[in-house]
């Protein structure tokens, strides 16, 4: 859409973005036609998927492309070993998400059988499961409960590949190039979910891909491209009901684009022809065919007799959810970030309160869920681009349609208040100041500006992922300190346990930990009570008595922070 074709001699990008992607579009078609044949999701599938994405690619190419499967291959293991290691420790992710993994990955066939789950039942059985199908296969095939999130890694890489590639066909300066493709595609939800089980990250990293491979069908149409973007298109369309509308939004832009471009063709019209007719119904029989086989609204519980209201009151206070949707986006995006019901306050713009990097590395982050800094963001980039409108742009079409499609398809969410709903918005700053990039500007009061902006969002990203990794490095390295402890224990006496979480039972039985589920109280001073994750009354709790000995010298200094950061930030708030 907006890019200048150079060739690269030593990797073809494309190939290697389609050997990371493909796998995960084949077990998810082959699974669905497996629970068609009435046979459950097998391990097996993603192995067969590898081999098949391969022979696919030399069909298509008639080359070997050894280089991009060995890297592909590196990319997975080093996925695969990120993914054991960082524990879900978030509330949806360990509750329905993983539920349904679970339950897919012990036999569950979706299109045939209820659920036989107690946990948030209506959300397993009648939710979109397209990213749960392909976790659950991994799953299967590898033993480990936390393994299936390796796709988040998987697709943020070949998001980063990809825009890296027309970035790179542009004339920007190298130092640029690599600045917008680590602002384009880390993106603050992202990085609060890659080691989670939370969709909305995935998701945006697979639009990215799709932004990316049809700009690259429109410069140069080639069997690569077409097929990632056919692959990834059925990928996106099987995650959440709201995907429905997204590529509703994507085609619709996209179609507008190819008729005043005079591009308006069937090899262009193809693959969504493709993915909406013949691969959707296929992989999405469940949940939309089975909600209207058992008298529901095809997009239940969202709509229909049985909806659920209010799914995000939850977050908020009523008085707040009562407002209209404007009022709410403003008072989110324009308030201190946090996660309190009560009353929100409107911050300046740019100040920063220690509670707001506290909240950092929260999964659902519910007012300011795109960090401190976002509020005078928005109101820099929109300045620039009101002031910038006057100035000649060399900017191509494309990028302008961009803009628009994504602001269409925030103002079509009617939560868009609400961070995780909407990640691409976050992208609407970075596009304004690449779309500057293309300006002749020589006010140094714009340059100062556009650079002044840059370096703020480049800053609010960077605060999510130092505080983000850190604290889930901190957390999953003590999972993994109590879980080999409680392998000692487990072997004299059952853990007694209290779980909030099933997958929780599922981490014990995984490392053949014998336990009793059993109720026990919340209490702030019994020693011997251990939390998966951080302390709370809605976190899985058992009894166990551990060595602190055993733990090791990077743990206790990690501890020792993590209680100093913990007691003054008591003291900061009784001061405050």
């Amino acid at each position: 859409m907006f890019i200048i074709t150079k060739k690269s001699t030593l990797l073809n990008s494309s190939a290697l973005i389609f050997l990371l992607l493909s796998p995960l579009f084949i077990t998810l078609f082959l699974s669905n036609l497996l629970f068609i044949c009435k046979i459950s999701l097998s391990g097996s599938t993603i192995l067969f998927s590898f081999i098949l994405s391969y022979f696919i690619l030399f069909f298509l190419t008639r080359k070997t492309h050894w280089y991009e499967w060995i890297l592909t291959l590196l990319f997975y293991l080093i996925s695969y070993s990120l993914s054991i290691f960082f524990y879900d420790l978030s509330a949806d992710g360990q509750w329905y998400h993983l539920e349904s993994i679970i339950n897919l990955k012990n036999g569950w066939n979706p299109i045939y059988e209820i659920s036989k789950t107690n946990v948030a039942q209506i959300y397993v059985q009648s939710y979109p499961k397209g990213y749960e199908i392909i976790a659950a296969s991994i799953y299967s095939f590898t033993q480990k409960v936390e393994s299936g999130k390796l796709i988040n890694i998987i697709v943020l890489i070949a998001s980063l590949i990809y825009v890296f590639k027309l970035l790179k066909q542009t004339q920007l300066s190298k130092l640029k190039r690599y600045l917008y493709t680590f602002l384009i595609c880390i993106n603050p939800i992202v990085v609060t979910e890659l080691f989670t089980h939370y969709l909305d990250g995935f998701m945006y990293s697979c639009l990215i891909i799709l932004i990316c491979s049809f700009s690259c069908l429109l410069k140069r149409y080639n069997k690569i491209d077409l097929t990632t973007f056919i692959f990834t298109l059925s990928i996106f369309s099987s995650l959440k009901f709201t995907s429905i509308l997204l590529v509703f939004i994507f085609v619709l832009f996209s179609f507008i684009y190819l008729w005043k471009n005079h591009k308006f063709k069937l090899k262009y019209i193809f693959p969504f022809l493709i993915s909406g007719i013949i691969i959707f119904p296929l992989t999405n029989i469940n949940p939309y065919f089975t909600n209207l086989k058992n008298n529901h609204h095809v997009f239940h519980p969202a709509f229909g007799k049985e909806k659920i209201e209010n799914l995000l009151s939850s977050h908020v206070n009523y008085d707040f959810y009562k407002k209209n949707r404007i009022e709410k986006a403003f008072i989110s995006y324009f308030s201190y970030t946090g996660s309190s019901k009560k009353t929100t306050n409107l911050k300046i713009p740019f100040s920063l309160k220690l509670s707001e990097i506290k909240v950092l590395s929260d999964v659902t982050i519910t007012y300011g869920g795109f960090g401190p800094f976002f509020g005078g963001i928005v109101i820099l980039s929109t300045l620039l681009f009101i002031i910038s409108s006057f100035i000649p742009s060399k900017a191509p079409s494309g990028l302008y349609y961009l803009i628009l499609g994504v602001i269409a398809s925030i103002l079509s969410f009617p939560d868009f208040w609400f961070a995780r709903m909407v990640p691409q918005l976050y992208l609407c700053p970075v596009l304004i100041l690449l779309l500057m990039e293309y300006k002749s500007i020589n006010s140094k009061y714009l340059k100062f500006g556009t650079l002044i902006t840059l370096l703020f969002i480049s800053t609010n990203t960077l605060m999510f992922i130092i505080i983000s990794f850190t604290l889930n490095f901190y957390l999953s390295l003590n999972t993994h300190y109590q879980i080999s402890q409680m392998k000692k224990l487990g072997n004299k006496s059952p853990i007694l346990i209290d779980y909030f979480f099933k997958s929780n039972v599922t981490r014990l039985e995984e490392n053949d930990i014998t336990y009793k589920v059993t109720k026990i109280p919340y209490s702030e001073d019994d020693k011997n009570l251990q939390f998966f994750g951080a302390k709370g009354k809605n976190t899985t709790r058992f009894i166990a008595e551990f060595n602190e000995k055993d733990k090791s010298n990077l743990l206790r200094y990690l501890d020792n922070q993590y209680n100093k950061i913990f007691n003054y930030y008591q003291s900061y708030k009784k001061i405050k």
